[in-house]
């Protein structure tokens, strides 16, 4: 849902706004109040996840490449983004 309000109402609710934005995830439309067209939008920033599937993929291409030392590596980094996986659910549970 799209809230609207003009500049100064924006100004005066500083606050209010960003954190409608922020815990509410609500949208909140700033506008010219006396011509009524939006001048900007506030939203709440996307997080990027990295894109492990990815990046595994460039992994394994490197390593029938023949520029990856050994089996051991690939099952190290498997290994190693497990751990990270777990350590990245345990922080946005903390977040």
């Amino acid at each position: 849902m799209t809230t609207t309000v003009t500049v100064s109402k924006f100004r005066e609710n500083l606050s209010k706004y960003i954190d409608l934005v922020n815990e509410k995830g609500k949208v909140v439309d700033i506008v010219d109040g006396r011509k009524g067209k939006v001048l900007a939008t506030l939203t709440k920033k996307k997080k990027k996840e990295f894109d492990w599937d990815a990046y595994m993929k460039f992994v394994e291409s490197l390593g029938r490449s023949g520029l990856l030392a050994s089996k051991k590596d690939e099952e190290m980094r498997k290994r190693l983004r497990n751990a990270t996986n777990e350590k990245m659910k345990e922080l946005r549970k903390i977040w």
